[in-house]
């Protein structure tokens, strides 16, 4: 069998596995909008359903409750029916209700017969609106909508409904009076019937006097109005039995019948802002002074359609609604001013949700599928929700359209990250499976980076050319030192530095090759196949930092040594990056997958030479020519290693580019340019100033000494390389 086949039959395996996933949840969200979206009476019907269906309504009302909540988010933060400059509610409020408390003084009660009618108690005899209308007429009022309920005789009062009657009749045309649907028990579950204003104010008939209009809502089970209907009807919805909408009746009023739609279905409302149609507490318009100073002797009331309604706390008159609490009042003045402006929203029929969850179910399937980059798939998830809801909310802003996505973005959600955990736990049994397979040949270190990237490993077991970054690191020295440490003091100390260098190299994304004796090799790119120049910077970059963390953690190190009268350790390292055959090398008994090459080689003869210069750190001109926009490089010499004949140039590496330069650096490479040019007195005199500025060290000592040298003894054939003799 080969060697792919194990990925094969995983792979098949894991897209079998998600398929189900997505057919699972996709089904029961499917299942779960059929149960409310199929089996759910008509909007507005209260018969009682059957036990079946309650059941199956109550285990989809979660479902709905999402897609109400969703509905009222972006209907809170989407586009809103603009206020109708002309439309103005009235209010019964809690000053008009208590005249003590009001802006009306005593003596405006005295002169005001609509005032002390209403300093007596609610409710007020209904000559106060007969005063009303009366008055806001007179005043240029187009439209004067009553959402209060009349239907029976005033006993205390009877003079009041005679003048109510009489004004009533007076402005046939321009006053609109409620009526309420109300549900009665039958025989055979409920039944609904319109309860009018009584016959002394206006006469009962079929079909209803177009004056009337009922002012019932129907909030959803969650206590919210965020629909409305226009029409109802009763005995089979004969035509000459309906009944228009308190707000349709308004706009009929007003030649503005084409505004609604003609139909008893219900209707979403675009609502305005909770702000808009602030009530004018009813009581100041009979005040001659607020009459004449806040409303201009009415002039403000003007060719305008004014809603009168409760406001009163007490009076419990107010109703959630997507944009808020407000007062019923105000919710017809709503949905008056949005079917004026043509502001009705549109659902979707029922079939389209089991579409999206479908629709959602595929997708999702797609993605969990087709990627195993965890980040790229969850950075399309999260983008996949957001755009999603980002489309409900054009939708509904710009086309009207009210689009029930919570569900299918749930089931687009839940499938994705029910995905990802099978996914998750699929690839981690699996690499387990492999880990503890390779571990058999390889070190641990190895191991982990095999189970990272199983595709690479199994193409490269058999060799494969790789640009890689090679490090060598070796202790200064150690053989000497070690004759004076136990065999015992030797391991612990070596235990304890490898620790700290094999940790290093690990949190920068680096492996360990080897360990030979007390230098260790560590590599970057090995299992990367036809890498961008992006990425072999970002190796170099890896592998320099990782050399400064080491001269680092050595530093440390030597501290907590010297306090324990243990020998200190120095180190040298040298970097190389270039072209490598990586394969696994060794018996059947025991490999190991390595790095060998011209580019191995030099990579050690770059560690050898840091002795030459007093240096810890060398790197060739292919790494610093990558690093060089992150880290500040110095320049060590132009060198022939022993066994190349091609020199190299090489640098050292002083830090990251935030820290400032060292004093001395610009002359020292000013020196190095006119040594490699051959002005050797030019060039001692510049690196005697990079001394003197403070960059005193073995490598400037190092170039004063040649350029001593070479003065005296001046080079027949100067090409500025430096050949080493050791390795």
């Amino acid at each position: 069998m080969s060697a792919h086949a194990p990925r094969r039959t995983t792979t098949q395996k894991r897209t079998a596995g998600l398929a189900v996933i997505a057919l699972v949840i996709g089904g029961l969200m499917m299942v779960a909008r059929h149960l409310d979206g199929w089996t759910r009476p008509p909007a507005g019907d209260q018969s009682p359903l059957p036990l079946h269906r309650a059941i199956a309504i109550t285990m989809a009302q979660p479902f709905q409750l999402l897609e109400w909540k969703l509905y009222d988010f972006i209907h809170t933060f989407g586009a809103k029916t603009p206020a109708d400059p002309e439309v103005v509610v009235l209010g019964i409020d809690e000053a008009s209700l208590s005249l003590e408390d009001s802006s009306a003084f005593p003596e405006d009660i005295e002169a005001s017969r609509p005032l002390q009618l209403m300093n007596e108690v609610y409710p007020w005899s209904r000559e106060v609106y007969a005063h009303m209308i009366e008055q806001l007429m007179e005043a240029g009022a187009q439209t004067v909508v009553i959402d209060l309920m009349f239907p029976a005789p005033s006993g205390p009062h009877p003079e009041g409904d005679v003048l109510l009657h009489q004004v009533l009749e007076k402005y046939r045309k321009h006053v609109i009076l409620a009526a309420d649907v109300v549900s009665q028990e039958v025989q055979h579950g409920q039944s609904e019937s319109i309860q009018f204003p009584f016959n002394g104010l206006i006469k009962h008939r079929w079909p209803v006097d177009e004056r009337i209009g009922f002012v019932s809502y129907w909030p959803d089970t969650d206590g919210v109005i965020r629909e409305t209907c226009f029409e109802r009807s009763q005995e089979h919805r004969l035509p000459e039995r309906t009944v228009h909408s308190i707000a349709a009746a308004t706009l009929r009023s007003q030649n503005l019948g084409d505004r609604f739609p003609s139909d008893t279905r219900f209707h979403y409302l675009r609502f305005g802002d909770s702000a808009n149609y602030q009530p004018v507490s009813l009581h100041e318009i009979f005040v001659p002074l607020l009459w004449e100073n806040n409303y201009e002797l009415g002039k403000r009331f003007a060719g305008k359609t004014i809603f009168l309604g409760h406001v009163a706390r007490q009076q419990q008159d107010y109703h959630p609604t997507p944009v808020g609490k407000i007062a019923g009042v105000q919710i017809h003045a709503h949905a008056y001013a949005a079917a004026k402006a043509g502001q009705l929203l549109r659902g979707l029929p029922a079939w389209s949700s089991l579409a999206l969850i479908g629709a959602a179910s595929i997708l999702a399937w797609v993605l969990i599928s087709r990627s195993r980059r965890p980040v790229l798939s969850t950075t399309i998830l999260f983008g996949s929700l957001g755009l999603g809801l980002l489309g409900q909310m054009l939708l509904f802003n710009h086309a009207s359209l009210v689009v029930n996505t919570s569900t299918p973005l749930l089931a687009f959600g839940l499938i994705s990250i029910c995905g990802f955990t099978y996914d998750f736990l699929l690839e981690r049994r699996e690499k387990l499976a492999l880990k503890r397979s390779v571990m058999r040949f390889h070190s641990p270190d190895v191991a982990e980076q095999i189970v990272q990237h199983p595709e690479t490993y199994y193409s490269i077991r058999q060799g494969a050319a790789r640009c890689i970054v090679v490090l060598f690191s070796d202790i200064r020295g150690y053989t000497s030192m070690s004759e004076q440490l136990t065999a015992q003091e030797m391991v612990t100390q070596l235990n304890e530095y490898f620790e700290r260098m094999v940790s290093v190299v690990f949190q920068r994304q680096g492996a360990v090759d080897k360990f030979i004796g007390d230098a260790m090799m560590a590599v970057w790119g090995r299992f990367r196949d036809n890498p961008k120049e992006a990425e072999l910077a970002d190796d170099a970059c890896r592998s320099v930092d990782a050399a400064l963390a080491m001269r680092t953690e050595l530093a440390i190190l030597n501290k907590g040594w010297r306090g324990k009268n243990m020998t200190e350790l120095s180190i040298g390292i040298g970097i190389h990056q270039g072209e490598a055959v990586v394969g696994e090398i060794g018996s059947h008994e025991r490999a190991e997958l390595t790095a060998i090459g011209d580019c191995v080689n030099l990579g050690s003869r770059l560690e050898g030479a840091t002795k030459e210069y007093g240096l810890d750190l060398l790197i060739s001109d292919t790494v610093q020519q990558r690093i060089a926009p992150r880290f500040i490089c110095r320049t060590a010499d132009l060198v022939r290693v022993k066994g190349k004949r091609q020199p190299v140039e090489v640098f050292t590496v002083l830090g990251p580019q935030q820290l400032s330069a060292p004093p001395g650096l610009e002359p020292f490479e000013e020196g190095m340019r006119c040594y490699r040019q051959g002005e050797f007195a030019e060039a001692k005199q510049r690196f005697l100033q990079a001394a003197a500025d403070g960059l005193d060290d073995v490598l400037t000592q190092v170039f004063v000494k040649r350029s001593s040298e070479l003065m005296d003894h001046p080079p027949e054939n100067w090409d500025g390389v430096y050949t080493m003799k050791t390795k």
